[in-house]
């Protein structure tokens, strides 16, 4: 994966890729338009294929390496670790309360709960995609400069600052939430991807997290 973003050329109108990153976002947390659990991985697939081409992200949603779920589930784990730290730290230095995630919370009959939860795990596949879609063109144009791995980590945390930032409106502004809690503990579903050759290595580690979070906010308390 990462060869092939090295070796394809970014498309002389890339920067067209910014408006379909916009729409995703819009899309998916204005709560504007319809569908909304559908718009990132429109906005994702669009932004990918204008700054490389479709073969880019063919080879990016391509087959797992060999040992790749070992690797999702210390991803998991990491999160997990991450998470909390980072929110009871929020907690020890800001004295309010911080959540994982805030799509967990739903009341409802049981069959809506159940809608819900299949639409937030669709959405989370382009959460991988608009992620990517900014990690890709920054990794691209930073592996020119330095290692691959420096490249790797230097757009990995700016597009998890991204894509924390994201989430502004959801959080109601709070830049601790959105960048620390949200942004940088999601380092390890970038990491999956890097040693799985695949964003399905990101993508399974991230819906098996929300999952363990959603199931019982949904269906226990």
């Amino acid at each position: 994966m990462l060869n092939n973003l090295e070796k394809t050329p970014l498309r002389p109108y890339w920067y067209l890729s910014v408006f379909f990153i916009a729409l995703g976002v819009y899309g998916s947390l204005s709560g504007v338009l319809p569908l909304t659990w559908i718009w990132f991985i429109v906005g994702g697939t669009l932004a990918i294929v204008t700054q490389f081409n479709f073969e880019t992200l063919k080879v990016s949603m391509g087959k797992m390496e060999k040992g790749s779920w070992k690797i999702i589930f210390w991803s998991i784990i990491l999160t997990f670790i991450t998470s909390f730290a980072t929110m009871a730290l929020g907690n020890l230095l800001f004295h309010t309360g911080f959540v994982e995630n805030s799509n967990a919370v739903h009341t409802g009959p049981i069959l809506a709960r159940i809608q819900h939860l299949v639409l937030l795990s669709i959405s989370l596949i382009g959460e991988e995609l608009i992620t990517a879609s900014v990690t890709f063109p920054l990794y691209h144009l930073l592996a020119k400069k330095m290692s691959s791995k420096q490249a790797w980590i230097i757009a990995g945390l700016i597009s998890a600052i991204l894509f924390g930032l994201m989430h502004l409106k959801i959080y109601h502004g709070n830049l601790y939430q959105c960048i620390v809690v949200i942004g940088l503990t999601r380092l390890p579903f970038n990491y999956a991807w890097r040693k799985t050759n695949s964003l399905w290595g990101g993508i399974i580690g991230h819906v098996i997290y929300d999952l363990v979070i959603f199931i019982p906010a949904m269906f226990i308390v």
